[in-house]
């Protein structure tokens, strides 16, 4: 399926659609909280300062998961190997990654904010999602959040992985 590259409304529309799949993916599962989903697309604040806004959520065992979703178009270019838009894909979730880990920490550090309450949670893990693999040899991006899943994972690897 290739998608054109486009920017504005229509780059927003995708982006906020490709988290409404996400978050519907995650709601199909064991790790459906229809309590905490309520923080879902709300900004997070800490000490009157906002940290972020969640595009998916969901809960498992203790565990909350944070799903930062970057919906990076799939297209012909990037199917040819051009380098370009292969180390522009990259670029976006390695950056995305490392921004991530510093949000997830920061929560982490600070269960409980202005308008959120992570407390009853053990840990607090992140990912970053993308409709398709995105190809990237950034270290970050390639380890491990939570169990078999990294940081850095497509939409497929988040099912599966919470199907498990």
């Amino acid at each position: 399926f290739n998608i054109p590259k486009t920017q504005g409304k229509v780059a927003n529309e995708r982006a906020d659609k490709f988290e409404d799949v996400v978050q519907q993916r995650i709601d199909r599962t064991r790790w459906a909280d229809n309590h905490i989903r309520e923080l879902r697309q709300r900004t997070l604040k800490v000490a009157g300062q906002a940290v972020t806004d969640i595009d998916a959520i969901g809960s498992f065992e203790g565990t909350l998961l944070l799903v930062s979703c970057k919906s990076i178009p799939y297209s012909r270019e990037y199917d040819q190997g051009v380098h370009s838009v292969i180390r522009n894909a990259a670029s976006t979730v390695n950056s995305g990654v490392s921004t991530w880990v510093t949000i997830v920490n920061r929560l982490s550090e600070n269960p409980s904010g202005d308008n959120f309450d992570f407390t009853k949670y053990e840990r607090i893990v992140g990912v970053v999602c993308t409709p398709f693999a995105v190809y990237t040899s950034d270290e970050k991006s390639l380890s491990t959040s939570v169990g078999t899943l990294r940081w850095a994972c497509s939409l497929d690897e988040l099912i599966a992985f919470l199907k498990c």
